[in-house]
């Protein structure tokens, strides 16, 4: 799974030539949103899946891409 930010913080995942929204799974949004995720990540997966099998895509052409994590540690 490939995971972005977009539209100012949202978190998504993307499917085919769009964009899944799983804001809903993450606390807080942008940078929190990704570190969220990913320490959390084990415990959504089954979630992530079903909204990766299952979740209307946006396509990419209609959002804007952020960087995905603003602020990466070292």
């Amino acid at each position: 799974m490939k995971f972005v930010t977009y539209d100012g913080g949202k978190t998504g995942l993307i499917k085919g030539d769009g964009v899944v929204d799983i804001s809903s799974l993450c606390t807080g949004s942008g940078q929190a949103a990704m570190e969220s995720l990913i320490s959390n990540y084990e415990s959504l997966k089954g979630d992530l899946e079903k909204l990766a099998a299952d979740g209307d895509a946006t396509p990419l052409s209609s959002v804007k891409l952020d960087a995905p994590l603003p602020r990466p540690g070292k």
